[in-house]
């Protein structure tokens, strides 16, 4: 008697293990095949985004001379379009919402989309500005959130803003992307804060009446 419930015994975890075996194999399976699809959705998004930007930058480099305005323009207002919905969700300082909060991957992903953006826009205004005669003052602005100086920096280009010329583009100085690495590299920016303005490079923080009296004329 003993005997026959002791071979039942192994039967059933003989079959519980192969079940499990089995359930184990399928799980992985769907797992693989639900990450992969996630994969190549976000491959293909980010390779239309790249695309578009190529084909933006090529319109752009063709035309450099008899470049459209009306074109600039119109993919600017996009670009602000899309950058409205990230002033929507993003805190509205980000310098001290990152000192005092832990960054969760959500937060990051959007900061980091947010700040792609922003370059492109900012890319834009400076074409608007040379190539349309336009009346802008574009401002790439690079903070990091254990700077303390960058804080009072983010108040003082809050009131700057006020003025409709100004454009302000906020980076995380330690955002670690191709595009940001190579405007920092191309523009010596070693600090923060930092400004570009009209190409010219400030270094650490510069308080309103001077930033209004030097480059806001």
């Amino acid at each position: 008697m003993k005997t026959t419930s002791l071979k039942k015994i192994y039967i059933i975890a003989g079959l519980a293990t192969v079940l499990l075996y089995v359930v184990g194999i399928f799980t992985g399976f769907f797992l693989y095949k639900s990450t992969m699809g996630e994969t190549r959705q976000e491959l293909e998004e980010l390779k239309r985004d790249v695309e578009n930007l190529q084909l933006e930058n090529m319109y752009l480099t063709a035309n450099q001379g008899n470049i459209s305005c009306k074109f600039i323009a119109t993919a600017m207002k996009n670009l602000e379009d899309e950058l409205s919905y990230f002033w929507k969700r993003l805190p509205q300082k980000l310098e001290i919402y990152e000192k005092y909060n832990k960054e969760d991957p959500e937060y990051i992903k959007l900061k980091k989309d947010y700040m792609l953006l922003s370059i492109r826009a900012w890319m834009l205004s400076l074409a608007i500005k040379e190539k349309c005669s336009k009346d802008v003052i574009p401002i790439l602005y690079f903070y990091s959130k254990d700077c303390d100086k960058c804080i009072d920096q983010g108040y003082v280009l809050d009131n700057i803003r006020k003025d409709p010329r100004v454009m302000v583009y906020t980076i995380d100085y330690n955002l670690d992307e191709p595009i940001i690495n190579i405007i920092k590299e191309a523009y010596s920016v070693h600090e923060v804060p930092s400004l570009i303005i009209d190409n010219q490079l400030i270094s650490g923080f510069i308080n309103q009446i001077e930033l209004e009296g030097k480059y806001l004329k």
